[in-house]
């Protein structure tokens, strides 16, 4: 193992394998993420950041880092620029240009995951800056139920709680079946096919 890469959670784990599947079927000079003994995965999520930058917990390790994070929380847009700060060529950081991974799925692909579940959601467009999983949750409640999406239960601390827990699930979706819809035209249509492939060659470099 040469290459260590720090992602916030399981969700980003899968969104990125996946990603470099797709561009690896495309041009195998890009490297294919899954199941390779060259690098593994180490989640970030939560009060384990500090332990990763601040601490510098794993700096002792010979191995590389590239830490690649959503730009939508400003813990880790300020974690990125200290990594990029050091100046040390095996330790790279990187926040998405959207606002989260999920922000460069093709609204298609997010349809057709879910045409596959029987809802239909009908999105006709993903912006780089919203918050795609809330509003894919809102898209399959509205789907799906008739009550409103603020006012779920009677309860609003129970109401929040179910919100939360459909946003998780759509996160879920979108990184494990919606992503699998999707093309390399697509991802060019959502402009994200050169930032991604920066990142795989960034790791494969790193892995040589």
């Amino acid at each position: 193992m040469k290459v260590l890469i720090f992602v916030e959670g399981e969700n980003d784990v899968n969104g990125l394998i996946e990603y470099s599947k797709l561009l690896h079927a495309d041009d195998n000079t890009i490297i294919n993420l899954e199941n390779n003994e060259q690098i593994t995965f180490i989640p970030t999520g939560g009060s384990q950041l500090k332990y990763y930058i601040e601490k510098k917990y794993l700096d002792g390790l010979l191995q590389s880092q590239v830490h690649i994070y959503d730009s939508d929380i400003p813990d880790y847009v300020k974690a990125v620029a200290t990594i990029n700060g050091e100046g040390n060529y095996r330790k790279v950081g990187y926040n998405t240009a959207k606002l989260e991974l999920e922000n460069y799925l093709h609204h298609e692909a997010i349809n057709e995951c879910y045409n596959d579940l029987n809802i239909n959601i009908d999105l006709t467009e993903i912006d780089d800056a919203e918050d795609v999983p809330e509003k894919v949750a809102m898209a399959v409640h509205a789907a799906t139920s008739e009550t409103e999406w603020d006012s779920i239960n009677p309860d609003p601390v129970k109401t929040e709680q179910k919100q939360k827990k459909k946003v998780s699930s759509a996160k879920r979706q979108l990184n494990t079946l919606a992503i699998k819809k999707m093309t390399v035209e697509r991802l060019h249509e959502r402009n994200g096919y050169e930032e991604i492939k920066d990142w795989m060659n960034k790791i494969n470099e790193l892995t040589n």
